[in-house]
């Protein structure tokens, strides 16, 4: 949200237009983040559309091994009054398999895990958290877990 505000007061002084950018960045051998990023503003909206694709093959981290390819796509709409921000509400999508050997052998899956919440960019409070879709880890849902442990994070900040 830092970065969102950061960007808000960098282009207040241009607010018609639109950016698109690409890149894929090797994080580790076997560890691949595939970024693509996307604004639009009009006078009323700024819309910031972001998704991030990880591709994991044969990544080894303490003692783990881990495959599978996860997607976080963001959707971050900001609304405007008179050129200052009345509020902002993010949508993040969580969708993909990531199996893991090593210490333990297993995955987790996101089947189009959905969280929604505003924020008020006067006082920093967030709001009107939803969670939707599913979480699973060894075939076993964990939604409710998972759910609950995302809002008390988000409450925190």
């Amino acid at each position: 949200v830092s970065y969102i505000m950061s960007l808000y007061f960098l282009l207040k002084l241009q607010p018609f237009f639109s950016i698109y950018s690409e890149v894929s960045i090797t994080i580790a051998p076997g560890f691949v983040v595939i970024l693509t990023y996307n604004f639009t503003s009009n006078e009323n909206e700024w819309i910031f559309d972001i998704l991030m694709l990880t591709q994991l093959t044969n990544y080894s981290s303490d003692g783990y091994t881990l495959n599978g390819t996860f997607s976080e796509q963001y959707t971050i709409t900001m609304l405007l009054s008179d050129g200052e921000p009345t509020s902002i509400s993010e949508q993040m999508i969580l969708d993909g398999t990531v199996d893991f050997t090593g210490k333990e052998t297993g995955s987790f899956a996101f089947d189009n895990f959905t969280i929604e919440f505003d924020f008020d960019p006067n006082t920093g409070r967030i709001f009107n958290i939803a969670t939707s879709g599913t979480v699973s880890f060894d075939n076993v849902d964990v939604n409710e877990e998972f759910a609950n442990a995302l809002k008390e994070g988000l409450n925190e900040v």
